[in-house]
C-alpha cells in the first residue's frame, strides 16, 4: 500500500520529527527517505534531467520536455538546515515544479555539516548560482538538449 504524506502522519499519529545529534538526524532523514522513496512512482517522463558540476558543486537541471527554449529559470537550494538534503531527496518535487510551472530548475547539492564547516554550504550555494547565471545566459536556456 502507497501512502501519501498526510496517510503517512495519521499512520505515525504525528508529523516525523528528527531529533538528535547531526549523524542521528540524516540518519534519520535518509530512512524515511528510503522509505518514502520505495512508495514513489518512477520520475515523471515528461520532465529531462541530468546532472552536471557547476564549478565543483553537483547540480540537477529540470526541464519540460516539450517546452520552448526560453523558459524561467529557478534556482533551488533544499532545505534541511546544512545537514540533510541532497538532489534525490528533492528530485520528484523539483520534476513537478518543473513540469506544472513551467520551467528550467537547477538544483544544488551543496557540502553538508557538520562535516564541512560553516560558510563552505554557503559558498557552495553562491558558486552553484553564480554558474547558472553565467552558463544560462551563455546557453540562453539550452543546457539540458546538449
Amino acid at each position: 500500500m502507497k501512502l501519501t504524506t498526510l496517510q503517512l502522519e495519521k499512520h505515525l499519529g504525528s508529523r516525523p520529527l528528527l531529533s538528535g545529534s547531526p549523524a542521528d538526524l540524516l540518519e534519520q532523514f535518509n530512512t524515511l527517505g528510503a522509505a518514502l522513496a520505495a512508495q514513489s512512482p518512477p520520475p515523471d517522463p515528461s520532465v529531462e534531467s541530468r546532472d552536471e558540476v557547476a564549478d565543483g558543486v553537483p547540480v540537477r537541471i529540470y526541464k519540460p520536455k516539450d517546452a520552448s527554449s526560453k523558459l524561467p529559470l529557478g534556482v533551488y537550494f533544499h532545505g534541511g538546515g546544512y545537514v540533510v538534503g541532497n538532489l534525490d531527496s528533492e528530485d520528484a518535487w523539483l520534476r513537478i515544479f518543473a513540469k506544472n510551472t513551467p520551467c528550467v530548475i537547477v538544483s544544488a547539492d551543496y557540502r553538508l555539516g557538520p562535516k564541512h564547516k560553516v560558510p563552505t554550504m554557503l559558498e557552495d550555494c553562491v558558486t552553484a548560482y553564480k554558474w547558472v547565471c553565467l552558463m544560462f545566459t551563455l546557453q540562453s536556456h539550452n543546457m539540458i538538449s546538449r
